[in-house]
């Protein structure tokens, strides 16, 4: 006799009380696991946000250290809230005649026939252009090229060789090595902190009074600017001369301040608040620290050149201008060399200046280094 018993299947699925587990688990294995992912993308988010920050202050700060190597001599003016500069644009220079035979430029009177320029320009000036000789002040009515005694235009029919005037007149006063300029704009900087922005103005109209709405063409140079302050500081001589720009851009909670010194034309910018080295948990750019610091390391640099220049041309001697000090982290030792000159009967003196920035030592894994040299003369334009 046989019996047959029912098959019974084990029941599937799973409970209520293991899916909760599962997700408990899950839950608590991402953020586990979000901790150490998300530490390092939020330090090359950082990194990248204050890399930009200096990329585009340097930038700013870059080109209006070019458009003041091309000044006129005695033209930087700025207004007294410290956030207009202006400065009248040179194209070109050269030195004039001032004895026969030839054209030379007449002071006694004046001038309707020009004047022969000893040697060539690069290019033939143009009308629209002006000429200016001996500017000494942005201020006052004599020797200032803005009120215009000591600047007029170029005449049709000048070339690389001979400079025609027009309206012709009688320049106040002769250059001590016979130099002229060619000015082809004013270019203004001016800083709004309503709008955050810098921003570079050019093509309008030379101007006895200084605005903070020039006009003319307009370019933007820097956003996200959230302090800055303009200041020129007269030398001895116009070429020991210091014109201090400081800038400061902020993005969210990151702010960067650069400060950029200018005499006659070397740049030395300085970062503030801890430098460019950023220190990112967890993870970092080994490569985007080290182009930061070969960044410091160069401007460090132009500060040994500019703290050089400004005290060797403004006493006259190699003496005051050689020596060793810090730019925040960087060691710089400036060393200066001296030739003197005499030329038309007048003596000056050729400065070749060089600065060494290193931080670290040599031979280690982290070090960087950056040398510039310069030559400067103190002769008068």
């Amino acid at each position: 006799m046989q019996y047959s018993f029912p098959f019974h299947r084990k029941p599937g699925g799973f409970t209520l009380v293991e899916m909760i587990v599962v997700l408990v688990i899950t839950g608590i294995m991402a953020a586990l696991g979000g901790m150490f992912i998300v530490q390092p993308i939020q330090g090359f988010l950082d990194l990248s946000r204050r890399a930009g920050l200096v990329d585009g202050a340097e930038t700013a700060l870059r080109r209006m250290q070019r458009d003041v190597r091309q000044a006129l001599p005695n033209s930087v003016r700025i207004d007294p809230g410290g956030q207009v500069l202006e400065l009248l644009h040179t194209v070109d220079g050269g030195r004039y005649r001032s004895y026969g035979p030839g054209n030379g430029l007449d002071f006694t009177r004046i001038d309707t026939d020009g004047f022969e320029v000893l040697g060539s320009l690069d290019t033939a000036p143009t009308i629209g252009q002006s000429i200016v000789v001996y500017n000494l002040s942005a201020t006052g009515a004599s020797g200032n090229a803005y009120m215009g005694d000591n600047r007029t235009g170029v005449g049709a029919g000048s070339a690389v060789n001979l400079v025609n005037l027009n309206p012709p007149i009688q320049f106040p006063r002769s250059s001590p090595f016979q130099r002229f300029f060619i000015v082809d704009q004013p270019v203004s900087y001016v800083c709004n902190l309503t709008a955050n922005t810098l921003t570079r103005y050019a093509g309008y109209g030379i101007s006895a009074t200084q605005s903070n709405t020039p006009g003319g063409s307009s370019a933007l140079m820097a956003s996200n600017v959230s302090a800055c302050n303009f200041t020129y500081q007269p030398g001895i001589s116009q070429r020991a001369g210091l014109v201090t720009l400081q800038l400061q851009l902020s993005e969210a909670g990151e702010t960067v301040t650069l400060l950029q010194q200018i005499a006659l034309f070397i740049l030395v910018v300085l970062s503030a608040i801890g430098g460019y080295m950023v220190l990112v948990a967890g993870v970092q750019s080994q490569t985007t620290v080290m182009a930061l610091q070969g960044g410091r390391a160069y401007h460090a640099a132009r500060s040994g050149l500019e703290w050089g220049i400004f005290r060797d041309l403004a006493s006259g001697n190699c003496t005051t201008g050689t020596g060793s000090f810090d730019v925040g982290d960087f060691s710089v030792a400036v060393d200066c060399r001296e030739t003197p000159f005499t030329e038309g009967g007048q003596s000056y003196k050729v400065f070749r200046i060089s600065s060494l920035a290193e931080w670290g030592s040599y031979g280690d894994e982290n070090y960087v280094s950056r040398q510039l040299t310069v030559r400067v003369t103190d002769a008068q334009p």
